[in-house]
């Protein structure tokens, strides 16, 4: 169960990093670095609760 979310993650964090990327303007602008940042610990928190619930 663990692994599906892990692998959502990844998939997630990959894309949102290429999309990141992609966009050099997006890259200089820390205040959106900061809030890139601050959604994935988001996601990530998220996955771990539904991964305690499903225990």
């Amino acid at each position: 169960m663990s692994s599906i979310f892990i692998h959502f993650y990844l998939k997630f964090f990959i894309l949102f990093f290429q999309f990141y990327n992609f966009s050099g303007e997006i890259y200089l602008k820390k205040k959106i670095k900061q809030k890139y940042l601050f959604i994935m610990n988001k996601y990530f928190l998220i996955c771990l609760q539904i991964f305690n619930l499903s225990k």
